[in-house]
């Protein structure tokens, strides 16, 4: 996960690079016999800052340290989160290592997936099993989440603090503060949303219901079930939007009366009938009844 100034864009890494072997521009102490074939391996850092330089490189020559001819690499490496500046230099910021309470660098992020600010600056990420924040000194810290999973009905942790829940498995995936500071966590297996308010308390706020109800308008969003809840958003007035890729709609939570609404997609029917409609059916049309295809994130603009 890139991290990118203004000027640029922002991407998401999931990278394999990286290799067993000596680090960027260094021979294996074998390499020294000039009759030896001397290998060496371009670092994931290098590789991501510089893309066109080789990841392996090899040399028939003996020279040592020296290269002459490239060839692919067999590379397998962990997803980390970094910056990329306006040079093209790429500084990684967090992952990379295990551990919790110290620096980022030292952290381990097992699939970074989405990622968001709070207004203090601290970074948050959702990563297999947990969220992770980094404060801007650079400390990582267990946020939500044991690293532990399961699948809807066995997820736990629900009116006690975060940090003792846990996630559905591949989980948890969209990230959002409200005004008032509380984080929602778009639990994406367990096919629920939940929320950690500023006490870093943890409960469950839609979903949950029976499998296949997808509930009428206005309902209770804790009775209602939310299939594979992805990309989530909260808007100045405290609404919570849901995408909800499974149903092929975008939901509704409002804050004025917490009941759940569909806002675009087809409006709730028969299962059968929804997967039928979950499909791309033009523009010039009303969001409510129109067809989405699995839509995966959802953003406000006030």
């Amino acid at each position: 996960m890139i991290r990118v100034p203004a000027a640029a864009f922002a991407v998401v890494f999931l990278l394999s690079a990286g290799a067993s072997g000596p680090a960027n521009g260094e021979a294996s102490p074998a390499s020294c016999d000039p009759t030896t074939v001397v290998k060496t391996v371009t670092s994931a850092a290098d590789w991501l800052a510089d893309p066109t330089a080789p990841l392996s490189s090899t040399s028939v020559t003996g020279a040592c340290g020296t290269s002459t001819s490239a060839a692919p690499a067999s590379t397998t490496a962990q997803a980390t989160a970094g910056t990329a500046t306006g040079g093209g230099t790429i500084d990684t910021v967090a992952g990379g290592g295990i551990g919790d309470g110290g620096p980022g660098l030292d952290a381990s992020l097992f699939e970074p997936a989405y990622d968001i600010f709070d207004s203090a600056g601290n970074l948050y990420v959702s990563v297999h099993g947990r969220v992770v924040k980094i404060a801007p000194s650079g400390v990582a810290t267990t946020f939500a989440g044991t690293g532990t999973f399961t699948y809807r009905t066995d997820y736990y942790g629900d009116g006690g603090p975060a940090t003792k829940a846990n996630f559905g498995n591949g989980g948890p995936a969209g990230l959002a503060f409200d005004s008032q500071g509380d984080l929602y966590i778009a639990d994406e297996t367990n096919r629920v949303i939940r929320k950690v308010d500023t006490h870093g308390m943890i409960t469950t706020v839609a979903g949950g219901g029976p499998i296949g109800y997808y509930g009428i308008e206005g309902d209770n969003p804790r009775n209602v079930e939310l299939w594979g809840p992805d990309g989530i958003a909260v808007d100045g007035a405290g609404n919570l939007f849901i995408a909800d890729g499974g149903f092929c709609t975008v939901r509704e939570v409002k804050a004025s009366d917490g009941k759940i609404y569909t806002v675009a997609g087809i409006p709730p029917g028969p299962v059968a009938e929804r997967l039928a409609t979950c499909r791309y059916t033009g523009d010039g049309v009303p969001a409510l009844g129109s067809g989405l295809f699995e839509p995966k994130d959802v953003k406000v603009d006030s």
